[in-house]
């Protein structure tokens, strides 16, 4: 049995399927924030005012890097945070800190049809933080990507290591649905 199943039995056990549920049923009440430089009750902010304090771009792709706090619900930073902490524990590696948690916006040009990014991610040190964020380095690191599929917004987790060439995908949507692999 792959570890991602044994922490979604264990997430179900604690609650934080739920936990998560209920944070994501909360802030669909509201409409997610556009245009502010706060998250307020939304699920993070569309196009955030606050200036980035960092920037990759290429021609065909560009990511923001920001701060988490006061762009993505604080409830979302605390549940994906424990989340990805159970997997990467349960896989055997380093789970993740809390902070610094990045908030990453930007787009990809693909096949000549532009996809904006939204998502955030962890870093099991400061070391891996730097190397990630201004090496473009990332080795490894925890994050969690949001994605519309089938008209519905899904969560994609991601734990990298790539010393141990694990690369291992969770998926929740709004109604706390958790499996294992991309979401589909």
């Amino acid at each position: 049995m792959s570890q991602a199943v044994n922490v979604v039995r264990q997430a179900k056990r604690l609650g934080w399927v739920v936990m998560v549920s209920l944070a994501l049923a909360a802030s669909m009440l509201m409409p997610v924030s556009a245009n502010t430089d706060e998250v307020g009750e939304g699920l993070f902010v569309v196009e955030p005012a606050r200036v980035p304090f960092h920037e990759k771009r290429s021609a065909s792709s560009l990511t923001q890097f920001r701060h988490c706090e006061g762009l993505v619900n604080a409830s979302l930073i605390t549940s994906f945070h424990q989340l990805l902490s159970s997997l990467s524990t349960n896989l055997g590696i380093q789970p993740p800190m809390q902070a610094p948690c990045h908030y990453t916006t930007g787009y990809l040009e693909i096949f000549g049809s532009r996809v904006d990014t939204y998502g955030w991610r962890y870093y099991i040190n400061q070391q891996s933080m730097n190397d990630c964020v201004y090496r473009d380095h990332c080795t490894d690191f925890r994050s969690v990507n949001v994605m519309v599929k089938g008209g519905e917004l899904k969560f994609q987790m991601m734990v990298t290591n790539l010393d141990r060439r694990l690369t291992e995908y969770m998926c929740i949507d709004t109604r706390g649905n958790l499996t294992q692999g991309h979401c589909e």
